[in-house]
């Protein structure tokens, strides 16, 4: 009972995280199967008419695989990129709530204007 519950929560928490990845990842092996499929039918159709294109068939085959999985890499890459940078802000803010709490542990808090004010005062006595 409980198996079905961790694998049903590992499971959903793995694709909440790599969602964007695993999507573009089938649809990256989906289009590969098409283009062995579709290099496939025109080769045998080559073969019947005795015609030979067969360098040129391979080339275009493997230069579309090779873009599919330039592309990949290229997410896989600015995803990274896109957690480090979200990593930093996480960083930033507890930065600031440090910062919230320095101010809050102060024990004279100036508003603005007294600010302005001490600083009149303080040209005023030069």
């Amino acid at each position: 009972m409980f198996g079905f519950a961790l694998k049903s929560t590992m499971i959903y928490m793995f694709w909440n995280k790599f969602q964007k990845q695993i999507i573009t990842t089938i649809i990256s092996l989906v289009s590969i199967v098409i283009i062995f499929a579709i290099y496939e039918d025109i080769n045998n159709i080559l073969i019947q008419k005795q015609l030979n294109y067969s360098f040129e068939l391979v080339t275009i085959k493997w230069v579309l695989i090779s873009i599919i999985i330039i592309f990949n890499i290229y997410n896989f890459k600015k995803s990274i990129k896109e957690k480090e940078n979200h990593n930093s802000i996480e960083e930033l803010t507890v930065i600031d709530k440090l910062q919230h709490k320095e101010i809050l542990n102060k024990k004279k808090l100036k508003t603005k204007s007294d600010v302005i004010l001490q600083k009149y005062l303080d040209k005023k006595n030069d």
